[in-house]
């Protein structure tokens, strides 16, 4: 007895075959790698290279803050670790909402000493709509302070302020600019009615 082939049956066979095909030439691809040309991809004095890092700090089981970034590239002998296209979430003292947030291109980042180090396009986010942009900056855990000694421009919803070097108390969310300050206060007219 001969059964007529549907369509639908046609294109799961078809199907099928490309997955079996596509997975024929993915296993022989990894085949064809020698574990010397794998290194050779990895750099030197590297202990560790990952895609899609991330790394959360806790202090009593709650979240302090989460180093989020495209890749890391950890070296034992300095116990550091290069981060690139990088985002870091500071919560709020329960660890349950966002407070801040730091994003960057580039950074580095010191476990033992609880260091965090970024350069290259920084910006931070307060959630009540505060904007800092910089070059560079660090963050030091044990101080809860976010220091740079570059220029700085912090917008929020009425203001806009420029300087050089800056303190931002992550905790009490305050900021301080060190030098060449300039301030624009931006403010509504509410018509008498």
């Amino acid at each position: 007895m001969v059964k007529k082939v549907k369509g639908r049956h046609l294109l799961g066979l078809l199907i099928l075959l490309v997955l079996l095909g596509l997975g024929f030439v993915f296993m022989r691809g990894l085949q064809t790698m020698e574990p010397e040309q794998i290194l050779e991809r990895v750099p030197e004095n590297v202990d560790l290279a990952l895609q899609k890092f991330s790394y959360t700090e806790t202090q009593g089981g709650v979240r302090r803050w989460t180093v989020q970034a495209e890749s890391a590239v950890y070296d034992r002998q300095n116990e550091t670790t290069q981060i690139e296209d990088l985002q870091v979430i500071f919560f709020d003292p329960s660890g349950q909402s966002e407070q801040v947030i730091l994003t960057a291109r580039q950074g580095r980042i010191d476990v033992a000493a609880r260091y965090l180090e970024v350069w290259d396009e920084v910006v931070v986010t307060t959630d009540d709509g505060g904007m800092l942009h910089t070059e560079r900056l660090q963050y030091r855990d044990d101080e809860k302070l976010i220091t740079t000694d570059a220029d700085v421009r912090y917008e929020s919803p009425g203001m806009l302020i420029l300087g050089r070097g800056m303190n931002l108390d992550v905790i009490r969310r305050t900021v301080n600019l060190r030098d060449e300050v300039r301030a624009w206060l931006r403010h509504s007219l509410k018509k008498a009615g």
